[in-house]
């Protein structure tokens, strides 16, 4: 029993770590796009936008 909840909890750890790893991937290529639009900052725009 404790070692099923172990191994959902360390399945749950991963899937977040892989999560975390593509929001990073996400933000660095945003932040390469910022870099390469600093000449031009209205052609950047953020894609969330706020939630009513």
């Amino acid at each position: 029993m404790s070692n099923d909840k172990k191994k959902v909890r360390s399945l749950v750890i991963e899937k977040h770590r892989i999560h975390l790893i593509k929001v990073k991937n996400k933000h660095q290529k945003k932040a390469q796009e910022l870099k390469m639009n600093i000449d031009e900052p209205l052609q950047y725009q953020p894609e969330d936008k706020p939630r009513s």
